[in-house]
C-alpha cells in the first residue's frame, strides 16, 4: 500500500467552461488530499506532483512569467490546481500506467469499505470527510474531520473580484476605441478619373 486516500462527490465550479468540461468528463468522484498517507518516494504521489508542476509551467507560460510569478488572479481555480480533483486526474493515469488498463471512479466511488485499486488503498467517504459525503453511517468509523477554514479563500476571492474588474475595465475600453474609431469622418473621395487626366494633360 503507498496511499490511504478517501472519495468526495462533490465537485466544486470553476470559473473557466474549457477545464471545467474535462474534469467533469474525468473525474465523477474526487480524492480527498487533505491528509493521506504514502510511503517514500511514491510512484503515485510523483505522478501528483509532475501533474501540478506541469500545470503550473503552463500557466506561467500562457502569462509570460516564471512560476515564481504566478498570482492568484493567473488562476482558473485553486482547487482545480493543487486540489482534490488534479490529484483524482493524476492518480487515475498512474493507476492506468500500473494496471494497464482504463481506470475511472467506478473503480472506487462509494466504496463502503477500504477497496485496493492496484497498489492504492481507497478509504470510505465517511473516514476522512463525513461531513462533505452527508455523514453516511454505514462505512464505518469517522478517522478525521475537515472543519474547512478555508483561511486561503478571502485572498482568492479579492483576486477573483480584481481580475473580474480589470476585465471589464478593458472591455470598455476596447468598446470605446471601437466606438472612435468608427465615428471618424470618412476619409475623402479620390479625385475623378477626368479631373486626373486633365491634370496630366496640363502638366
Amino acid at each position: 500500500m503507498t496511499a490511504a486516500i478517501i472519495t468526495i462527490p462533490t465537485i466544486e465550479p470553476t470559473t473557466t467552461p474549457a477545464i471545467q468540461a474535462l474534469l467533469e468528463l474525468v473525474v465523477g468522484t474526487a480524492f480527498c488530499n487533505w491528509i493521506f498517507v504514502a510511503r517514500k518516494s511514491s510512484r503515485n504521489l510523483q505522478v501528483i506532483v509532475d501533474t501540478v508542476i506541469k500545470t503550473l509551467k503552463n500557466i506561467a507560460k500562457e502569462n509570460a512569467v516564471g512560476i515564481e510569478g504566478i498570482t492568484l488572479e493567473m488562476l482558473s481555480d485553486v482547487v482545480n490546481v493543487t486540489g482534490p480533483k488534479i490529484m483524482a486526474i493524476a492518480l487515475m493515469d498512474s493507476l492506468e500506467q500500473l494496471l494497464d488498463r482504463p481506470v475511472d471512479d467506478r473503480d472506487y466511488a462509494l466504496t463502503k469499505r477500504p477497496k485496493l485499486v492496484g497498489e492504492v488503498l481507497v478509504m470510505p467517504g465517511v473516514s476522512f470527510a463525513a461531513l462533505q459525503n452527508g455523514n453516511p453511517t454505514d462505512q464505518g468509523d469517522v478517522l478525521v474531520t475537515h472543519h474547512y477554514e478555508g483561511s486561503w479563500k478571502k485572498e482568492d476571492a479579492e483576486a477573483k473580484e480584481h481580475k473580474k474588474l480589470k476585465q471589464e475595465q478593458d472591455q470598455r475600453q476596447q468598446e470605446e476605441a471601437t466606438k472612435e474609431a468608427t465615428s471618424l469622418p470618412p476619409p475623402p473621395p479620390p479625385p475623378p478619373a477626368s479631373a486626373s487626366a486633365d491634370a496630366a494633360v496640363a502638366t
